[in-house]
């Protein structure tokens, strides 16, 4: 998101790179397994019990293991990838459709408080808010925990608001919810904005911290569901009027235990106190297009971000000024992932109105900025743009892994190529626009968004969800761009050359349902095999979708379980009958304000046995596993 200083000025954009006619031969990979028709919706037919001893249901059941562990072996610098290896899809395909339950689901009755509507008086009423998917109660279904914020005072003081207030929604089986809010410790008040879940403690269940203007807490589970509030037992004392975007889970010292990495955004106290002084009761002070608008992020300043090492005591400790080499930038949702493939997490951030931020991570917990130097920190015309929603994962089948960024209008969604080479450091290759992933300029405001798998052809898809923060901009008869937007998809063609298309029209009603759309999650919520979608709007009800895939497409999913609680980092790469290798990584933090199923689940095409799959833990060790039936979750545990 972006928005003038109070100087007028006017925006000039960077003229659309004109990119070359690409002729692209698509040859679709023949199946090298057996054709079967998909199970009907709401269960999976059974097949017959494997060597293994895995039973086929879409219950989880704990793989056997039988002496197929190792350390160390190749990393996965070293594994060789085809460059143009994997299957490809026709652009006339069909492509799955997404049907709307969230009447039936029972979250109707949840509003998304942000302030007021609109106009809006404040730049932290415009970027709420976020949303966690988890198994909080240990059932093995995905529940929800829906992040509210409260509201805002035109003098810039946080005033509640009646019925303002995150909820947490029980999965209750067949896309039915119970909000069990009431004496679960997550009623949180104030302006909550984002989170992230995980087994940071390693006692078997999930915990959630929740970010915020003017909050951060660290909530553990006490096995029950029902939460403790222990932010200062933790050792944790955020900065007063701290502004927390996002968080993310990682171990980024290679201790074995998780660590926390917080993204701030703006100095909201500093724009109270300037309007106080400067323009009293008039908040709209900035322009943006000729128009008075709240300002930020540029007319103010931004605040660092925070990293918390877990100590073995299980508190942790705040190294930000010893373990972060980066420039205070008004960030958004952080994502901790292996960049360079050395077997550490490095951190990508998405920043608004100036250079992203790319960790590079020493193996001990040192990170350093290097965005600029990668090529995945500015648009190709090296021009910083407004970004906010964050997903990584290895859309090429290469083994890397690449990154996405939503932005802001008048700008392009980016996609970055991973092109890093072994032992060297981080290197990307911006095909936003030659693969027409993305268009110049968009007209949306884009936000939370996944690199998911939703017909299950093996090819990743991508959800991007959109609302705009300045309804001033729909007024200007030079501009096309709307205050309540629709949310878009895209599909991967895949190999050889990876092209994009927009499958939008093809999905279904909800990509028709222009709101304030901000953060989204991707999880399996009736564990069929396919991703549904949550997606939050401010002032408005969330959206649940349920993926009403059809076709003979199988899966396979993975519920990983670490040595001292979620695994996150952790890779899974599958290798098909035809040779292709997929590989997913396990991250604790996404999209925007957000954090997803942290099970990892694969498309794969019509097939019903894959001859390998490999688990690398974080650490090293890895876990090798052969001829497994797809159409199942295997909850895997490291051996120790």
């Amino acid at each position: 998101m972006a928005s003038e200083s109070p100087a007028v000025r006017s925006l000039t954009f960077a003229a659309a790179t004109a990119a070359a006619a690409l002729v692209v031969a698509l040859v679709v990979v023949g199946a090298a397994c057996e054709r079967k028709p998909r199970p009907a919706r709401g269960g999976n037919a059974p097949t017959p019990p494997t060597a293994s001893t895995v039973r086929p249901t879409t219950a989880p059941q704990t793989w056997q293991h039988s002496g197929d562990t190792t350390m160390g072996g190749s990393r996965p610098d070293q594994v060789r990838v085809r460059e143009a290896a994997g299957p490809a899809a026709h652009s006339d395909a069909p492509f799955t459709t997404f049907t709307d339950v969230t009447a039936d689901a029972g979250l109707q009755s949840f509003r998304l408080h942000a302030g007021v509507e609109a106009p809006k008086n404040w730049i932290v009423e415009s970027v709420g808010g976020g949303l966690v998917a988890a198994d909080f109660d240990g059932d093995g279904d995905i529940d929800l925990f829906l992040i509210d914020g409260d509201g805002m005072s035109l003098e810039g003081e946080v005033v509640h608001i009646e019925g303002a207030g995150s909820r947490l929604y029980r999965n209750d089986g067949g896309f039915t919810f119970t909000d069990v809010t009431k004496g679960s410790g997550l009623d949180v008040p104030g302006y909550a904005q984002g989170g992230a879940a995980a087994d940071y403690d390693g006692d078997g269940d999930i915990d959630v911290c929740v970010v915020g203007y003017d909050m951060l807490h660290l909530f553990r589970n006490r096995g029950d569901a029902t939460f403790e509030d222990v932010t200062a037992s933790a050792g944790i004392v955020p900065a007063k009027w701290t502004f927390g975007t996002g968080c993310a889970w990682g171990d980024i010292d290679g201790d074995g235990r998780l660590d926390l990495y917080v993204s701030n955004y703006v100095d909201q106290r500093f724009l109270v106190e300037g309007t106080r002084t400067n323009s009293p009761g008039n908040p709209r002070t900035c322009i943006w297009r000729s128009h008075p608008v709240f300002c930020g992020p540029r007319g103010t300043r931004a605040l660092p971000n925070n990293l918390y090492l877990q100590r073995a005591d299980g508190a942790f400790a705040d190294v930000s000024a010893t373990h972060l080499v980066e420039t205070p930038r008004a960030s958004f949702q952080p994502i901790m992932t292996d960049l360079d493939g050395d077997g550490d997490l490095d951190i990508y951030v998405p920043n608004d109105g100036i250079e992203n931020t790319v960790l590079e991570n020493d193996g001990k917990g040192h990170l350093t900025d290097r965005g600029v130097e990668s090529g995945a920190s500015t648009d190709m015309a090296f021009e910083v743009q407004g970004s906010m929603g964050v997903d990584a994962a290895d859309f090429d089948f290469d083994g890397k892994i690449d990154v996405m960024v939503t932005n802001f209008a008048y700008e392009y969604n980016a996609l970055w190529r991973n092109r890093t080479r072994p032992n060297s450091r981080f290197l990307f290759e911006d095909v936003s626009i030659a693969s027409r992933f993305s268009r110049s300029p968009q007209p949306r405001v884009c936000w939370g968004t996944g690199l998911v798998d939703f017909d299950g052809d093996g090819l990743l898809d991508c959800y991007v969800a959109a609302g705009h923060v300045y309804r001033e901009d729909e007024s200007d008869d030079r501009s096309v761009v709307k205050y309540k937007q629709t949310n878009q998809i895209l599909r991967c063609l895949g190999a050889p050359k990876f092209l994009w298309e927009d499958v939008t029209d093809r999905a279904g009603p909800h990509f028709k349902d222009a709101r304030l759309w901000r953060g989204a999650v991707f999880p399996d919520l009736d564990d069929d095999g396919d991703p549904d979608v949550v997606a939050v709007a401010q002032h408005d009800a969330p959206a649940v979708l349920r993926n009403d895939r059809t076709g003979p497409n199988a899966w396979l999913r993975f519920d990983l379980r670490g040595l001292r609680g979620t695994p996150a980092g952790a890779r899974v790469t599958v290798e098909t009958p035809d040779g292709t290798k997929r590989m997913h990584e396990l991250h604790c933090g996404s999209s925007f304000g957000a954090s997803d199923d942290p099970r990892l689940l694969f498309g794969l095409g019509p097939c019903d046995v894959v001859p390998r799959v490999e688990i690398r833990w974080p650490g090293g060790a890895v876990t090798k596993l052969e001829n497994v039936r797809t159409r199942q979750t295997l909850v895997v545990k490291q051996e120790k």
